[in-house]
């Protein structure tokens, strides 16, 4: 199950690696790509610039508000504490994700959306009850961004929450 679990990690982002590359807007510049592939490969081995906590409880994230800076590796470690699985979804978000994981690899999912655009700036973990996990990434954009809990009911009942990248 865990080496299941590692190869789609890695086929996830040779995914986001390629559709960043690839989604140049124009053909007569290629740097920006070829930028963009070189630092998803240096964040492999880059350090962490900002690390960050998240606890999922039921129907709560604590904190509220996340901040960074764009550009920066940022990892946020998640705790589920709830009785029951949680989720941490941003829909839209230019970023590349480094890893993704929890304790055993068991209720951590990384969707990527139906659409190669979608696929570059969407992400998802969710964790059962009492896991741990983490996620890696470095955004490009200042922005503010949601994140909120896809269990049905929890994002109305106000699990949610935002990250913002100066």
């Amino acid at each position: 199950m865990r080496r299941q679990w590692w190869a789609l990690v890695v086929v996830a982002a040779g995914v986001i690696t390629l559709t960043a590359a690839c989604g140049s807007e124009s053909e007569a510049d290629p740097t920006p790509a070829a930028s963009s592939a070189a630092e998803s490969e240096d964040l492999a081995t880059a350090s962490v610039q900002r690390e960050l906590s998240v606890e999922m409880r039921d129907i709560a994230f604590e904190p509220l508000a996340l901040t960074g800076a764009a550009g920066e590796v940022i990892e946020i470690r998640f705790q589920n504490a709830g009785a029951i699985l949680h989720d941490f979804t941003i829909d839209e978000m230019d970023a590349d994700v480094m890893e993704m994981m929890g304790g055993s690899g068991v209720g951590v999912d990384m969707h990527m959306g139906d659409d190669h655009d979608a696929a570059a700036r969407a992400m998802h973990l969710a964790l059962d009850a009492g896991q741990e996990g983490r996620m890696r990434l470095r955004v490009h954009e200042p922005g503010t961004y949601s994140y909120y809990c896809t269990v049905p009911g929890h994002r109305e009942a106000g699990m949610m929450g935002t990250l913002t990248i100066q």
